[in-house]
């Protein structure tokens, strides 16, 4: 009786495991998704295709749209300490695009007030 308890237990963890790499593949699906329509936006407007979703995406292991004004907050603060100020000034600057041309959403313009000039 004992180690059907065991295997029991051993087949919830194997449950829970598979539904976490489920749903992972299925963010990851949906970040590849939202990358190609960035870049597809950026290219449509003449501009180069350096895109802030895969950096920020990788920092939170999610997808930008899903992070929270106080997560953008440090998203910023640890940017401008480990990268160039442009490369923060990009980033700042990609993400209301992001933002506007792909989700189709309103920029909140609080955000945008978390990196100093140099």
């Amino acid at each position: 009786m004992q180690l059907c308890s065991e295997t029991e237990g051993t087949t919830e963890k194997l449950s829970r495991c598979l539904a976490l790499l489920n749903e992972a593949a299925k963010r990851q699906k949906r970040l590849d998704s939202l990358y190609t329509l960035h870049v597809n936006a950026l290219q449509r407007q003449g501009k180069a295709d350096a895109t802030i979703v895969r950096r920020i995406t990788e920092y939170f292991d999610a997808c930008p749209d899903c992070l929270t004004q106080d997560q953008l907050k440090n998203y910023f603060g640890a940017l401008v300490k480990s990268h160039s100020c442009s490369t923060a000034k990009l980033d700042r600057n990609g993400l209301p695009f992001f933002y506007h041309q792909v989700l189709n959403k309103q920029w909140q313009r609080q955000w945008v007030d978390v990196i100093k000039p140099p």
